[in-house]
């Protein structure tokens, strides 16, 4: 699990591998500021918090991918997507600890 921005050439990998057949929680603080980024499964925070990570942009005028970033269908999602959420601000780990409990 990891994510991607720019040309498709900036990663930012979690570690995490999701199991088949089984729902998560997944999420992702970015925090441009500090150049941040922590993933989150099931409202806990996976693996250390990333440092020094290149600035995240968004190009409303561009199409946006989740699972295949690039649209080539080399990086498939071969599962089930529900409730995807966007903020506009950086979540700390109690707000999204406390979303994954709302849910």
């Amino acid at each position: 699990m990891g994510i991607a921005w720019g040309n498709g050439l900036i990663h930012a990998k979690s570690g995490y591998h999701l199991p088949l057949n089984e729902w998560h929680h997944v999420a992702v603080s970015v925090d441009n500021i500090n150049h941040e980024i922590q993933f989150y499964v099931d409202g806990t925070p996976f693996g250390a918090k990333q440092t020094n990570v290149h600035e995240w942009s968004i190009n409303w005028n561009l199409d946006l991918f989740v699972a295949g970033y690039d649209g080539s269908g080399r990086w498939s999602w071969p599962g089930k997507l529900d409730d995807v959420k966007f903020y506009t601000g950086i979540l700390l780990a109690d707000e999204i600890s406390s979303i994954y409990s709302e849910h």
